[in-house]
C-alpha cells in the first residue's frame, strides 16, 4: 500500500518527540515520546491509502439495502424508524470503537494495530482529516463495513432471505457510519472551508461542533468519543472506569455481532404488520 505522507505529517514527528504524559484507556502510563510516534519513526507508515472502489461498492450497497429492503418491502415509516434507533445504536458503536483505538495496547494487536495507530497519530495532526479526500477518509471504514456487510448478507441468506428489517437497519448503520466520518471532518475544518449548512447543523447540535471535539483532543483524551454525539455520556462514563483493553475489545466484538440484530429485531415488533 502507499504512503499518504504530507508535510503536516513531518511536522508532527518534528514536535511530537516531547509529548505530555498521558493515560490511555487500558491505564497505562504514556512514556515521553508517544508509541505511535515511535512506529512512525521506527519505518511504520502512520497512514495507508485506501481502496477507493471498495467505498463506492459499499455505499451503493447501503442504499440498495436502504431502497430494495427497507423502503419498498418494509415500508416508509419502519424505514424511518430504524433511521431514528440506529443513529443511537451507530453512535454509540463509534464510540466504543473510539476507545478501543485510542488505547495504546491495541497498537501491538494485530488488525486493530494499524489503525490504533493511525487513530492516536491524529492526536497529532488533528488536521489530518481534511487535507485527505473526504472518500479516503471513507475508506477508513473498509475492513468495518466489510465485515458487516458479509454479517449481514450471511444472516439475511441464512434466515430465509425474509429478514428485510435486518439490511434496513444494516443499511442504516453503513450510512450513518460515513455520516460519522463527515461529522468529524467537519469538526476540524476550518470555518472559511466548512460548508454553510454544516456550520448550521453543528450551532444546533445536530453535526459534532469543533468546540465538543475539542474536547476529546486535549489529554487525557477520555471524552467526546462519539461521531454523532448523542450517546457520549455513558461511553465517557464507561471509559473513566478503566476496565481494560479485553473488556472494550469484547464489548465491541459483541456489538459488531449483535446490535444491529437486536435494532432489527425491536424494530420487527414495533412495526410487526
Amino acid at each position: 500500500m502507499k504512503s499518504t505522507i504530507t508535510a503536516a505529517d513531518s511536522a508532527a514527528l518534528a514536535a511530537a518527540t516531547a509529548v505530555a504524559a498521558d493515560k490511555s484507556t487500558s491505564g497505562t502510563v504514556r512514556s515521553s515520546i508517544a508509541q505511535e510516534i515511535q512506529f512512525v519513526l521506527g519505518g511504520r507508515l502512520p497512514f495507508v491509502k485506501r481502496i477507493e472502489t471498495l467505498v463506492r461498492g459499499y455505499v451503493c450497497v447501503s442504499m440498495f439495502f436502504l431502497i430494495r429492503y427497507g423502503i419498498l418491502e418494509c415500508g416508509v415509516a419502519p424505514t424511518v424508524g430504524a433511521f431514528a434507533v440506529m443513529y443511537f445504536v451507530l453512535d454509540f458503536y463509534s464510540g466504543v470503537l473510539h476507545v478501543v483505538l485510542d488505547d495504546d495496547w491495541n497498537m501491538n494487536v494485530p488488525l486493530l494495530s494499524q489503525p490504533a495507530m493511525e487513530f492516536q497519530y491524529h492526536h497529532h495532526i488533528p488536521d489530518d482529516g481534511c487535507s485527505r479526500p473526504f472518500v479516503e477518509g471513507m475508506g477508513d471504514l473498509n475492513f468495518i463495513v466489510g465485515l458487516h456487510l458479509a454479517l449481514f448478507t450471511a444472516l439475511f441468506v441464512r434466515g430465509g432471505s425474509q429478514d428485510f428489517m435486518l439490511l434496513t437497519a444494516g443499511g442504516w448503520k453503513m450510512v450513518l457510519a460515513y455520516w460519522g466520518i463527515w461529522n468529524h471532518r467537519q469538526a476540524h475544518q476550518l470555518k472559511s472551508k466548512r460548508p454553510r449548512w454544516c456550520t448550521y447543523l453543528q450551532n444546533n447540535g445536530i453535526m459534532l461542533s469543533p468546540a465538543a471535539h475539542k474536547v476529546h483532543h486535549t489529554p487525557p483524551h477520555d471524552d467526546e468519543y462519539c461521531l454523532l454525539g448523542v450517546t457520549t455520556w455513558p461511553v465517557t462514563w464507561l471509559g473513566r472506569r478503566n476496565l481494560g483493553s479485553i473488556f472494550w475489545i469484547a464489548l465491541f466484538l459483541g456489538l459488531t455481532a449483535l446490535d444491529t440484530i437486536c435494532a432489527s429485531r425491536l424494530l420487527s415488533m414495533v412495526f410487526a404488520r
